[in-house]
């Protein structure tokens, strides 16, 4: 006698939303690597919180990783101490320069 019809394997679920949380958190870490400027990333910090108030067609996904992509500049270029072009670090302009 035949086996009978074969069961299908079991169906293993992959949670993409974890690979795209992934994906967009270092997307905005590299962002804020390459800009690396802290006073850049809050221009564009303002410029996103006054688009958002303007446009409400727009999709929110768009809004929160413009969001997310300037809060990580702004705390990578304060973590270098970079602000508008200017490195608190150099020694011949910074605030903190050996006399």
């Amino acid at each position: 006698m035949g086996k009978g019809v074969p069961r299908p394997r079991p169906y293993r679920f992959v949670a993409v939303s974890i690979y795209s949380l992934a994906t967009g958190v270092l997307f905005s870490i590299f962002w804020a690597m390459i800009i690396g400027d802290a006073g850049y990333g809050s221009l564009f910090l303002i410029t996103t919180l006054a688009l958002a108030g303007k446009i409400r067609k727009a999709s929110p996904q768009l809004f929160g990783l413009l969001f997310t992509t300037s809060v990580c500049t702004i705390i990578w270029g304060a973590a270098s101490g970079n602000w508008f072009a200017w490195s608190a670090f150099n020694e011949e302009t910074s605030i903190y320069k050996k006399e």
